[in-house]
């Protein structure tokens, strides 16, 4: 999916957006109704491990869509400079969780 960074978010793999966060950075968190999770923009993907891209387009139909419960530790990981350290925290730990199989 292709976005320009100003064109607000309208649907995403969980249903229509009804509210999103734009990242001083370009990613983009969304909530919909039942779900949730970050847009990451063509031009930072490279940011992303293969794995990274691979685990989203398993679980969102796309490599640019983060699913807010486990793919988004990716994410976090693949952008420390703008999540605090608790959340770096947290990201590795669910990277853990996936790497056993959890």
């Amino acid at each position: 999916m292709r976005r320009a960074a100003a064109v607000p978010l309208r649907s995403s793999p969980w249903g229509r957006v009804q509210s999103e966060t734009r990242l001083t950075n370009g990613l983009v968190f969304v909530s919909t109704a039942s779900h949730g999770g970050f847009f990451v923009p063509d031009r930072l993907l490279g940011r992303l491990s293969a794995r990274a891209r691979a685990y989203a387009k398993r679980w969102s139909g796309s490599e640019s869509w983060y699913e807010e419960d486990c793919a988004q530790a990716f994410v976090v990981l693949a952008f420390p400079e703008v999540f605090k350290s608790e959340q770096i925290e947290a990201a590795r730990a669910v990277v853990r969780c996936l790497d056993r199989g959890l």
